[in-house]
């Protein structure tokens, strides 16, 4: 029996939610075409395959962004037809509690928040990165791989604030380099300016410029300048791109990097990096929130009032996860408590809920 009512349960689960899926999505994709189109419409004859590239790129960004909110949906509709048609007061009259009802729709949740984290770690950053790139191109052309590529854009090297005009060859020859040197209380070295900079694998050997010192005011011209510059090529091609496009590896590595030598401190990459393995979570969270309110429909009947409080508690999840993350991002909260606090406090919230309302 308790397999049956597992199938039953997730059959049900699992048809919802991917009906809720479809739905939300599909509005949210079009909406979001609606308001680029003029964009895409300007550099484009015709218009049908840059919407269907866009429409194609944005889709994984808004699946990893609305799956949580659609597993509480599914979860309180799965409620409240279990509610409507008595089949609750059935599985109490034959034994099964609201805990192995909520067990089994966790089961699902937990199937549904492994395809989240595979799509959020595989195919959203690669995708976000395409769309980023296309965007600063003004949408001409395609998204393709060769628009991952660096255009003109300032960071920091170390000690050296660094300007290109270009990156080729993977990020291992960039064109047009301006390179300000600092020490450490912060005040200006030299200058450095060179038509090219190549990566050898050891390190960086500028081409062909000249070097301003602010010390002692000489200017020296270089056909060759080895500079120990702390770069790596996988660093260039990854200059201005959104931390959320970034993969696991390259937030990794970012994170590890000496102070200075990335775009952010390294506690703004292990909030990302904590977001990516916490995310996929919520739905767990949500289906936790969603089943103590499903134990309120069977006994008092007021799904709209109680289908309210569940939606409300799910976007005030939403809101304080994207807030404290922020505070990650800055670090005025500890990237660990940002991340993973708003999954135990709600998660412990719906426990409880559904301990108090089962007594």
């Amino acid at each position: 029996m308790r397999r049956i009512l597992a199938q039953f349960l997730l059959v049900r689960f699992a048809g919802i939610f991917l009906f809720v899926l479809f739905t939300l999505t599909s509005l949210l994709v079009l909406f979001d075409l609606l308001a680029h189109a003029d964009d895409l419409a300007v550099n484009h004859r015709e218009t049908l395959l840059p919407m269907a590239c866009y429409a194609c790129l944005r889709l994984p960004v808004l699946l990893a962004m609305i799956t949580p909110m659609c597993a509480l949906l599914a979860a309180l509709v799965t409620f409240e037809r279990l509610a409507s048609q008595y089949e609750l007061v059935a599985l109490q009259g034959a034994g099964v509690s609201m805990y192995q009802v909520c067990l089994i729709l966790l089961l699902g949740g937990i199937a549904v928040a492994v395809l989240h984290f595979g799509l959020a770690v595989n195919v959203v950053p690669p995708a976000e990165a395409r769309l980023f790139r296309w965007a600063e191109r003004n949408y001409q052309g395609l998204p393709g791989r060769a628009v991952l590529e660096p255009g003109p854009a300032w960071f920091a090297a170390g000690a050296f604030q660094t300007h290109i005009s270009n990156a080729r060859d993977d990020g291992r020859l960039l064109d047009t380099v301006l390179l300000i040197e600092r020490d450490e209380p912060g005040s200006i070295m030299a200058y450095y300016e060179a038509r090219e900079a190549r990566y050898d694998g050891s390190g960086w050997t500028l081409m062909n410029g000249w070097k301003q010192s602010i010390t002692d005011g000489q200017r020296q011209g270089f056909a060759r300048l080895p500079l120990a510059l702390p770069l790596d090529p996988e660093q260039v091609t990854q200059v201005r791109l959104p931390v959320s496009s970034l993969d696991f590896a390259a937030l990794r590595a970012l994170s590890a990097k000496p102070a200075g030598s990335a775009a952010f401190p390294s506690w703004h990459y292990k909030a990302w990096i904590g977001r990516r393995l916490a995310e996929p979570l919520g739905s767990l969270v949500m289906i936790l929130l969603a089943a103590p309110l499903g134990l309120q429909l069977k006994r008092s009947g007021r799904q709209l009032q109680w289908g309210s409080i569940a939606l409300g508690l799910g976007f005030l999840f939403f809101i304080i996860e994207r807030l404290l993350l922020a505070f990650g991002e800055s670090g005025a909260l500890a990237p660990s408590l940002a991340v993973w606090g708003p999954l135990a406090v709600f998660g412990l919230v719906g426990i409880i809920l559904l301990s108090m309302l089962q007594k």
